[in-house]
């Protein structure tokens, strides 16, 4: 069976508690689980914005799977 690919989706300000829980399954070797972060080395809000949105698209189109993480303060997001 091919290994599944996920796109995480989340408000890096206010979850990033959810990152952190995903490193850690990674990290326990009782889970059969791989998380790798790449994400943009620039902040989404910055001047380089259309370059990070291009960058995120390509990893999503990439993805077999979409998750999104949806926290209290998410609607907030200009994301």
């Amino acid at each position: 069976m091919p290994k599944m690919k996920v796109f995480v989706s989340y408000d890096h300000s206010e979850d990033a508690h959810y990152k952190r829980l995903l490193q850690a399954w990674d990290a326990n070797p009782d889970f059969d689980f791989e998380f790798d972060s790449r994400g943009p080395n620039v902040p989404i809000n910055s001047n380089d914005a259309a370059a990070v949105k291009q960058s995120l698209t390509r990893m999503m189109k990439s993805a077999t799977h979409l998750l999104v993480l949806v926290g209290e303060k998410s609607h907030k997001s200009s994301w």
